[in-house]
């Protein structure tokens, strides 16, 4: 994966901010935030204690020096590692193809495949799917995740479906740029490309 997206003070970024809420409670050993999605004063106060507690620069932004501290990463230059917790991730889900959007059901659909030794409950996890919206944003998309054999465990080898939903609310008829991304806890892949809106 490459760089987890740049976080700040009113990011629209619902499911990552989550989840830099969640590991700013996670590094702080108590809760101290409401993992709301909101990029407020109070994340932003939290940001900047463990920037000054790990020695960073104290701007409240989340770069990839930040998302390093918080996932127990060494910083990487942008595009050139993956990023994972601590003794690697706790399932390997790979990218196996790019995203293909269905325009009858407003979906796009992203083909993942089991590449560990372990089978994956899935439904315990999701992803997102960021899309272009303009010069310097993201909109972020939820990507629920599916065994192509159904519900329960997805086993080794077997193929495993991403799917989000929902653009033709948010984007014109035309071609966008996206990210998808799983959580580090799957491996943390990203793919990118481009769908269209017909």
């Amino acid at each position: 994966m490459t760089d987890n997206p740049t976080l700040h003070r009113g990011a629209h970024a619902t499911e990552w901010v989550e989840y830099l809420q969640r590991l700013l409670n996670e590094d702080a050993a108590q809760s101290i935030l409401d993992e709301d999605g909101q990029f407020g004063e109070l994340t932003e106060q939290a940001v900047k204690q463990l920037q000054a507690k790990k020695q960073l620069t104290v701007d409240g932004v989340v770069g990839n020096q930040t998302w390093a501290a918080l996932t127990g990463n060494a910083a990487a230059a942008p595009g050139t590692a993956h990023h994972r917790h601590k003794g690697g991730p706790e399932f390997d889900l790979a990218v196996a193809g790019e995203g293909e959007y269905h325009a009858d059901t407003d979906e796009l659909h992203f083909p993942f495949v089991v590449a560990g030794d372990r089978p994956i409950p899935v439904a315990n996890f999701s992803g997102w799917v960021g899309v272009q919206n303009g010069p310097h944003e993201e909109l972020m998309k939820h990507l629920a995740l599916r065994p192509a054999n159904g519900p329960g465990l997805a086993h080794v080898d077997s193929l495993v479906w991403g799917v989000a939903d929902g653009f033709k609310d948010d984007f014109p008829a035309g071609t966008h740029s996206y990210r998808a991304y799983l959580p580090p806890e799957l491996g943390g892949y990203e793919v990118r490309g481009e769908f269209t809106i017909p």
